[in-house]
């Protein structure tokens, strides 16, 4: 999943800027200035506060007090202090990227977005505004702009790793899956060079895993599963890797590794509802309908909204026998989803269904419409298998005519299941 991080690429970005743009300090500057610029933390924020006290006029006082707000997470204060700095001088760049940048901790990215325009208008090459501007429009969704952003960073510094990284995040998320995966590539390559430094190691094991993402979206599962397997050997902890790859080995038809992936993605985030949603695709695969439901149970309480986790639930527990759950789960499907063309599986299969269960209902008000009611009912019409193969309705009622479209309505839907619904179907955003 392309998933963006906004909170941890500020926090690593806001450390890795000094306060750049600011008017050079002179030689015979005070201790007190000296561990207001130097220390962090409260006894930056302690050293700073002498100065403005000593000298209200001092600019960079607040700047620096600013950017310990800032790091200490105090974005209220930071954005004070950067207010009396850009009031003190107007002109440095560097102040309305730092408070921007407070601004977008704050989520609050059009203001941050202003100021970064601000930095950008003072001083047209320093590529972190054009980045960090980037970060907001992509945090407001406005991808184009962000990529046009991204572009512009790489413009002024074309081996900013970063840059690329983010640009291949904002393409995989519009679904230009060859164009981010060039982007990471950059990214990949770039951070080789810099292997000792543990950020850009982060970016690598981030932009595998991105990039084994857009080769899964590709149909590429080979590829997938080897830049999945680099992401995990740099964030051994990630489960989103785990449960990408388990996707992949699912797709290749390795339920065996693909059930691992799904077990290590679960045992490292419980609350992960596409890693057990996965599992449950592999166990209807392997036609263990039973052991589907316990996953898709798991999945759905953790994400209710899922209509495909509900319409794949009710086909297992049609499986099971149990019509009657399925005819709820086949309704909340159709609730959920309401309009969109892809529920036509659901709509027939719920339709005969439904129809079938009314006219059990009537049969056993009036006995003389059908011989026997009991033996046709949803429980006892299907002969299910240890095994888990498909049972099948016979009967010469109308009933068991509406059971068997359902049946056959249903033998399709799994089909279509075991082709595999598209490799991003099955990321949960």
């Amino acid at each position: 999943m392309f998933a963006f991080n906004y909170e941890k690429a500020f926090s690593a970005f806001a450390f890795s800027i000094c306060l750049w743009g600011f008017s050079a300090q002179s030689s015979s500057v005070s201790s007190a200035m000296e561990r207001c610029e130097k220390e962090q933390g409260h006894s930056a924020v302690a050293a700073c506060t002498r100065v403005i006290i000593e000298n209200p006029q001092n600019h960079l006082a607040f700047a620096w007090r600013g950017r310990a707000w800032l790091f200490m997470g105090n974005y209220d204060r930071s954005i004070a202090d950067f207010n009396d700095a850009i009031r003190l001088d107007p002109n440095s760049g560097g102040l309305y990227w730092f408070r921007g940048t407070a601004w977008a901790k704050k989520d609050n990215h059009d203001r941050a977005i202003v100021d970064f325009t601000s930095a950008i208008r003072l001083a047209p090459d320093f590529s972190p505004a054009y980045k960090n501007r980037g970060l907001s429009w992509t945090a407001k969704g406005n991808f184009d702009q962000a990529i046009n952003d991204y572009g512009q960073a790489i413009r002024i510094n074309p081996n900013d790793e970063e840059a690329y990284f983010h640009r291949g995040e904002a393409w995989g998320t519009k679904g230009q899956f060859e164009r981010a995966i060039a982007d990471l590539s950059h990214t990949i390559r770039l951070s080789a060079n810099t292997r000792n430094s543990d950020r850009s190691m982060a970016y690598r094991g981030l932009a595998f895993y991105h990039r084994g993402t857009a080769w899964g979206a590709l149909g590429n599962y080979d590829s997938a599963i080897s830049d999945f397997t680099q992401a995990v050997t740099i964030h051994p902890n990630m489960a989103e890797a785990y449960r990408n790859r388990g996707l992949s080995w699912e797709n290749k038809g390795n339920f065996d590794r693909a059930f691992g992936d799904f077990d290590k993605a679960i045992s490292l985030n419980q609350d992960d509802a596409a890693s057990y949603w996965g599992r449950a695709v592999s166990w209807m695969r392997k036609n263990n309908f039973a052991e589907a439901v316990k996953d898709y149970d798991q999945s759905l309480r953790l994400k209710p909204d899922n209509w495909r986790a509900l319409f794949e639930r009710g086909l297992a527990r049609t499986q099971l026998g149990l019509v009657q759950d399925a005819l709820a789960d086949f309704e909340a499907s159709l609730a959920v989803a309401g309009a969109n063309q892809r529920t036509s599986n659901v709509r027939e299969i719920f339709e005969s269904l439904e129809r079938a269960r009314r006219q059990l209902e009537q049969s056993r008000d009036n006995p003389t419409l059908s011989g026997n009611a009991e033996t046709r009912s949803p429980q006892n019409s299907r002969n299910v298998q240890g095994t888990g193969q498909r049972s099948r309705m016979t009967s010469e009622s109308q009933t068991d005519s509406d059971f068997q479209a359902s049946i056959k309505a249903i033998e399709r839907a799994l089909d279509d299941l075991k082709t595999g619904l598209t490799f991003m179907d099955r990321i949960l955003r």
